[in-house]
């Protein structure tokens, strides 16, 4: 089983609940197109680095084929 829709994903590097190399694992084993982005930042990414996790979000949403 795989997810074959374009997916985003915020990895924060010192998350101590969601091991980011874990998390990483699983995404590029299950997931056929996604775009995993990493910040310095503790659980709370929304919080630590807002300007660049909405960049980030931004580009992979303008970066869609939407058609």
């Amino acid at each position: 089983m795989s997810l074959e829709k374009p997916s985003f994903l915020g990895l924060a590097l010192y998350d101590c609940f969601c091991v980011a190399d874990m998390a990483k694992g699983l995404a590029e084993s299950l997931c056929t197109d996604a775009t995993i982005r990493e910040y310095e930042t503790d659980h709370w990414i929304m919080l630590a680095a807002p300007d660049r996790l909405n960049t980030n979000i931004h580009e992979w949403i303008d970066g869609l084929d939407i058609s």
